[in-house]
């Protein structure tokens, strides 16, 4: 079972990374691969503490399907795990659920554009929730590769992902923009349900620090919000005239680099 799990991750990792028209949304988490893998984690995780997670019916009995106990689907799962309505790493996984009900596959490089940050967080709580509780031996780390995309790194790839996000159609927008809205602040700002990354190269000689190539940071802590008009989401605006959010297992590099390394997640402001 949790070997399936990883199997699932690393084929919905894959589809997300590929280039030009091989890229996936829909194989990444829309229709199946992550799905999967974070049912299958889940499932892992209640066999290991002895948990049924089997569906029964009103009289206790277990329901079957084909001869086969009926297993609680994802949706289920999250609200025995994460028992909190408030939990962003819920919250992250119930957006793609809920996303899975109204995608259109003509849209999905629009979608890929506007929900970016959330994928990442979709696959960093999954690699986070695995070791956790499996160790760190199940981990991905070893198996998945730092991919860079283009799409933000020059005028004419800004110019490009503002066209794709304005293309999705005005009830996916409205859909979106709802979503977030419903969220508690504390929760539609954390790193665990959106998250988002910016770099700038290192610059200066190599040492031992720089065996790998990324080094992650912390963030210093936001600061106070202030107020601003509301925007759909994925709408450039003054205080952000172009994203900046990473892909599931990608991120995009700054365009104006410092001199000192950096790799965090961005807080909203």
């Amino acid at each position: 079972m949790l070997e399936e799990s990883k199997h699932q991750a690393l084929v919905a990792i894959d589809f997300y990374n590929r280039a030009g028209d091989k890229r996936s949304l829909y194989d990444f988490v829309i229709h199946i691969h992550m799905h999967l893998a974070w049912l299958h984690l889940l499932h892992a995780e209640f066999e290991q503490a002895g948990t049924p997670y089997v569906y029964r019916d009103n009289r206790g009995r277990i329901i079957r399907v084909d001869g086969e106990p009926k297993t609680w689907d994802l949706e289920r799962c999250l609200t025995e795990r994460y028992t909190s309505n408030d939990d962003p790493v819920r919250a992250n996984l119930e957006f793609f659920i809920a996303l899975r009900n109204r995608s259109e596959h003509r849209y999905q490089r629009s979608l890929a554009a506007v929900t970016s940050g959330i994928s990442h967080a979709l696959v960093i709580k999954y690699e986070a929730e695995r070791v956790a509780r499996f160790g760190r031996e199940h981990s991905l780390a070893g198996e998945l590769r730092f991919s860079v995309f283009l799409e933000a790194m020059t005028s004419a790839g800004v110019a490009e992902m503002r066209k794709a996000m304005r293309a999705l159609p005005a009830d996916t927008r409205s859909f979106l923009t709802r979503y977030r809205g419903r969220l508690d602040p504390a929760v539609r700002d954390s790193h665990q349900f959106d998250y988002r990354l910016m770099l700038t190269p290192l610059k200066g000689p190599r040492s031992d620090a720089d065996l790998v190539s990324l080094a992650v940071v912390p963030a210093p802590p936001a600061p106070p919000a202030t107020p601003a008009t509301t925007a759909p989401i994925g709408a450039p605006t003054a205080a952000n005239p172009a994203p900046a959010s990473a892909s599931a297992v990608s991120a995009r590099t700054a365009t104006n680099p410092s001199p000192s390394p950096t790799y965090t997640p961005l807080h909203r402001r």
